[in-house]
């Protein structure tokens, strides 16, 4: 049977110009059904074309409880509810695949580090600019003096009717020599196996956390196993390699995981969703107007001016009933300071670093490198580009290169 639970999320944000505490409330359709009721029309109780899930909402009241005392809450002024975009974006007929939870805690996953490879690329490119490296063959060509009988110089090639001669080829320097010796196989063993036995003592100390009954249990994230600066230069030292080689490594790793890193204990790896409502919703979380206009964020003023530090907010709907609906209204702690803080509180313990539910970005003006930045505490930065896909075709390049490189000087024929 198809139902539906509306996840309601509060998000505290800020302050209006008054002084009023400002609230936004997110809403998550989660749709749960049969392989067959594979389309929104199946889902009457969400959206319907006589009442559209904006229309829904319009009838909906929404009342705020603030550390446990519901306070009263208007709508603020937000773009109109779209019924056009709706129709033109979502309509009846979008694909749904019946939500299911992923449980992904027999899941590794070892990140890599974005800083290095950022800037191992960067100091590549400004060196092949400054001095751009010889021709990929640099090959001199030239026609001997005819010698009788030899059968190639000087003489007339038939399918070409070109006068044959001898190319003179040297040596191809490598370029990328940190990423072409991975192409070692014996290299490659041994920066796999130091990987492979950090992982497997990481493994050991997962431990997992249950939160509120009915959810489903959740790793902590302080235990979420994570590559460290620290831990890029223990292993490039285990395996005898440089800290740039085993941070492409382990950007490989990610792309690429090893069925072992896949799933334990009989777990099927994680297939790429196909794209349905679920998938959409998801994808236009980071278009603002978007999730206004179509229904899925509501902003709210609340009648005070104040909240307490460290207590719990959450969102009761009203207005939204009928036959396989149910509301979710999760509570979320509250980092409040008067006229100066109201946001989400990050959870106790969390490597979050944050400042003011925002990212720190910027690093002091001595500091030149991605991972000086990450050193200086504050892991975050802006970077124009895509420094996985560049990684990976600088890995490519390497690979390519390693397998075609001409070891030693030679004569060709031409």
């Amino acid at each position: 049977m198809a139902s539906l639970t509306l996840v309601w999320t509060a998000l505290p944000n800020g302050f209006t110009p008054d002084g009023r505490l400002r609230l936004s409330a997110c809403i998550s359709p989660r749709l749960y059904g049969t392989a067959a009721q594979n389309r929104l029309s199946n889902y009457p109780m969400f959206t319907t074309p006589a009442q559209p899930w904006p229309t829904r909402l319009k009838g909906a009241t929404l009342r705020v409880e603030v550390g446990g005392a519901i306070v009263g809450a208007a709508v603020a002024t937000t773009p109109d509810l779209d019924l056009g975009l709706w129709n033109a974006l979502v309509g009846q007929a979008m694909p749904v695949a019946p939500y299911r939870y992923a449980d992904l805690r027999q899941h590794l996953v070892f990140s890599h580090s974005v800083a290095r490879i950022l800037d191992h690329l960067e100091r590549e490119y400004a060196v092949r600019a400054a001095e751009p490296p010889a021709p990929l063959l640099g090959a001199t060509f030239g026609v001997p003096q005819p010698q009788a009988g030899n059968g190639v110089a000087g003489e007339i090639d038939p399918r070409t009717q070109s006068t044959l001669g001898i190319a003179t080829i040297p040596p191809v320097p490598t370029l990328l020599p940190d990423l072409e010796i991975l192409t070692d196989p014996a290299v490659r063993v041994r920066v796999d196996n130091a990987i492979g036995g950090l992982m497997e003592a990481r493994w050991s100390k997962v431990r997992t956390v249950v939160v509120p009954p009915g959810d489903p249990a959740l790793r902590s994230l302080a235990d979420i196993p994570a590559v460290s600066g620290a831990d890029i230069a223990a292993l490039a030292t285990q395996a005898g390699v440089s800290e740039t080689t085993m941070s492409y490594r382990l950007m490989q790793r990610f792309y690429t995981p090893t069925p072992h890193e896949r799933g334990r204990a009989g777990v099927a790896p994680v297939e790429a969703p196909k794209p349905d409502f679920h998938a959409f919703h998801g994808a236009i979380g980071d278009y603002p107007l978007l999730l206004r206009k179509l229904g899925f964020v509501v902003d709210l003023v609340l009648d005070t001016t104040t909240a307490p530090d460290g207590g719990l907010v959450r969102i009761i709907p009203s207005g939204i009933a009928g036959a396989g609906i149910t509301h979710a209204s999760p509570p979320t702690r509250i980092a409040f300071a008067a006229q100066a803080t109201f946001r989400a509180a990050p959870r106790a313990g969390s490597r979050a670093v944050t400042r003011e539910g925002r990212l720190p970005l910027g690093a002091p003006d001595n500091v030149t490198s991605y991972d000086a930045i990450v050193k200086t505490g504050r892991p975050f930065f802006v970077a124009q580009g895509d420094p996985d896909a560049t990684g990976l075709k600088a890995v490519g390049s390497a690979n390519a290169r390693a397998a075609y490189t001409i070891k030693a000087p030679g004569q060709i024929a031409y």
